[in-house]
């Protein structure tokens, strides 16, 4: 008999994805990164003149709470795109998101579930406000056609400009961006304030994880808070380790680009380095992999190139680790520096573990840590190699993918729905490997340039002076019996002049001879005389182009350098 039962089912329960929101990772922290993140992704579509300033301003009123920005704004297709849930808003271009949950799930859990205003403007659109009931959309377990989009009335048009007019936020005149607008929740206030606050300070965020000035201390933007209880506003310290020249690094810092190729047919990934024009990479040993790079020999058939990543390698000077002007040896004991101890903590256990880790950065945001693959953590209190080598020299792998759900880089490393959930061991031990690989490289080179500069500016102890035996007590003897003397004629040899032995001619420093006018002879006595020779002029310049030699480029430190080392030898004072 045949069955009369043919039905279709399926459907997607919209409470229970409302509900997921809070079983993600989200914290709040988290959550307020995650709009910041969008924040920064419209801010990147603006094409500033150049005394523009790209600004996102935290805002704690009384009553409510806002975060204000001078991005691109939305038009309406933007709205539908940012609110359609599991959409993929940023394809076609390198943004921070990924799967398009992260920012109804963080509007969801800081609004604690009550009532969002959002207001925005592009240049040439309309000026857009949009009603989100998240109290509704809780208590009804809906989603769908809940979030209602009407243009600014006049009052919240003119408040709109007057918030950015205030702020310093217009561009040529126009006010454009995003506001987004929260009722005053304690919560929430107290993350900002966290954020903001000193690390040195008891209610600072402490995870640097959390922390939205290393997060994104990448991006050329100014972060403001402002608080009705605060005097001043307060400008977010950003954290960008590699943001500075190669001259502010020991040694220079190194940059490297590992290219990622795929093979679809057994779903096989290779990390190829280029390394000074030679192709290297992790080899498949047995069951495992290898150690090291090694030269590349296979072909690249059946594989397509997939994208590349930049790894960046290096130490930045810091004297109260290494100073190259009085240098002493690195030995046991943690010295994170200054400028690690400023952003993560002042007690050098907040700092290791970050320090220890290789750094992820995807799209200028920090995504999280890498273990060091090579140094266990518990190792730490090595001596100055195990320093320099696993906590000194930082590493950032970085790498910028189109935000697609389907992006093979972001699968391979293992960027989740949530990037709060990833997890550093799940990126592939080839890239790892390499990365470590060029963090010895590196850890190798300010080894050998601190060693240099220890054995050119460290005193040598001058030789003692030999040290007279003591004279053994003379013993009275017996007189020898007297020996007879035989004349011999002596003939006397011919006087020969010596051969005058040539002695090496160098010049001499000199000093110019005083004056005998009276106002020479004044000012001589407050100006000390001037030291002229060609000996002193070589020297000097053999001096600077050593130092220079050995990467150390600030003037300031080539000049202190030479000065000390012409005071040891000629007692001048330059």
């Amino acid at each position: 008999m045949q069955s009369s039962i043919d039905i279709s089912v399926g459907d997607i329960n919209e409470e229970g994805v409302i509900n997921s929101f809070t079983r993600k990772g989200f914290t709040h922290a988290r959550c307020l990164l995650e709009l910041l993140a969008n924040c920064l992704d419209s801010l990147e579509k603006v094409q500033p003149p150049a005394n523009f300033t790209k600004k996102i301003v935290c805002d704690i009123k009384r009553e409510y709470i806002s975060l204000v920005d001078n991005g691109a704004g939305m038009l309406l297709d933007a709205v539908r795109y940012m609110f359609s849930l599991q959409r993929s808003n940023h394809a076609s271009d390198a943004s921070r998101g990924v799967s398009g949950i992260g920012g109804k799930a963080a509007l969801s859990i800081l609004s604690d579930k009550t009532e969002v205003q959002i207001y925005t403007h592009a240049i040439g659109g309309p000026f857009l406000h949009i009603c989100v009931p998240w109290d509704k959309i809780h208590s009804q377990g809906v989603y769908a056609g809940m979030i209602k989009t009407t243009e600014m009335t006049a009052a919240e048009k003119q408040f709109y400009t007057k918030e950015r007019t205030t702020n310093g936020m217009l561009n040529r005149g126009e006010a454009h961006g995003t506001t987004i607008r929260f009722k005053n929740k304690e919560k929430l206030a107290g993350v900002i304030e966290s954020t903001f606050a000193s690390i040195s300070a008891e209610h600072a965020l402490k995870n640097p994880l959390d922390r939205a000035g290393i997060v994104f201390g990448r991006d050329p933007v100014e972060f403001v808070y402002i608080s009705e209880s605060a005097p001043e506003p307060v400008r977010l310290q950003q954290y960008d380790y590699f943001g500075v020249s190669d001259s502010e690094f020991y040694a220079g810092k190194s940059e490297y680009t590992i290219t990622q190729w795929h093979n679809p047919k057994d779903d096989s990934d290779r990390y190829v380095l280029d390394k000074d024009g030679i192709q290297m990479e992790i080899t498949q040993t047995g069951r495992g992999f290898s150690k090291d790079p090694d030269i590349s020999t296979r072909n690249m058939i059946g594989y397509h190139r997939v994208g590349d990543y930049t790894v960046l390698c290096g130490m930045r000077i810091d004297t109260t680790v290494f100073d190259p002007a009085a240098p002493i040896a690195i030995t046991g004991g943690i010295n994170p520096g200054q400028m690690n101890m400023s952003h993560l903590g002042a007690d050098a256990a907040d700092c290791t573990e970050f320090l220890w880790s290789m750094k992820l950065v995807r799209n200028n945001q920090l995504i999280g840590l890498i273990p060091n693959p090579s140094v266990a953590l518990g190792s730490m209190r090595g001596g100055g190699e195990t320093q320099i080598g696993a906590v000194l020299v930082q590493v950032e792998i970085q790498f910028n993918p189109m935000s697609s759900h389907d992006n093979r880089q972001d699968r391979v490393v293992g960027i989740q729905e949530n990037k709060n959930q990833f997890d550093g061991n799940s990126v592939p031990v080839q890239l790892k490997r390499i990365a470590d690989f060029l963090r010895k490289e590196k850890a190798k080179e300010v080894r050998q340039y601190f060693e240099r500069r220890l054995a050119l500016l460290t005193p040598v102890a001058p030789t003692p002076e030999p040290v007279a035996p003591t004279p053994e007590p003379v013993v009275p003897t017996a007189e020898p019996e007297p020996v007879p003397v035989v004349a011999v004629p002596v003939v006397a040899a011919p006087v020969v002049a010596p051969r005058p032995v040539p002695l090496p001619t160098t010049p001499t420093p000199t000093l110019l001879p005083d004056s005998d006018d009276e106002d020479d002879a004044e000012s001589s006595e407050s100006e000390p005389r001037t030291v002229v020779g060609t000996a002193l002029i070589q020297r000097i310049q053999a001096l600077q182009d050593a130092f220079k030699g050995e990467m150390i480029y600030n003037e300031e430190i080539v000049r202190d350098l030479v000065q000390r080392v012409l005071f040891d030898e000629l007692f001048i004072d330059l």
